[in-house]
């Protein structure tokens, strides 16, 4: 976890592998948004049955909005935007705004009047 990092109430980090979660510098993440690293095929009936787990990776300077779901094996890339209620289940890359399910890049930050 890198520095000024702000995630926000209700927000849900998958840590039974934090090793797998990756934050960077200057980074938000709101309220009741979800990381996970797993496929979610792991079953107590059937526990030889393989998980499939991979790395996020949160860059620098990204902002991400409330309930957002950030699915296993993405790249947010540094100054990033992803709004609310996006679910992220490709890599987003640098100076992107991204939104939508699936999320899809609608902008570069870089035309961001701030």
């Amino acid at each position: 976890m890198g520095k000024n990092v702000a995630i926000g109430h209700q927000a849900f980090l998958e840590e039974t592998r934090p090793w797998l979660i990756e934050i960077g510098n200057n980074v938000v993440i709101g309220p009741r948004t979800i990381i996970t690293v797993q496929d979610g095929s792991y079953h107590r009936s059937n526990p030889d049955y393989p998980t499939i787990q991979k790395k996020v990776i949160i860059e620098d300077n990204v902002y991400i909005g409330a309930g957002v779901n950030i699915i296993r094996g993405v790249t947010v890339g540094k100054n990033s935007i992803i709004g609310a209620g996006s679910v992220v289940i490709h890599d987003i890359p640098q100076n992107s705004v991204a939104v939508g399910n699936p999320a899809k890049v609608i902008k570069s930050t870089k035309d961001l009047k701030l």
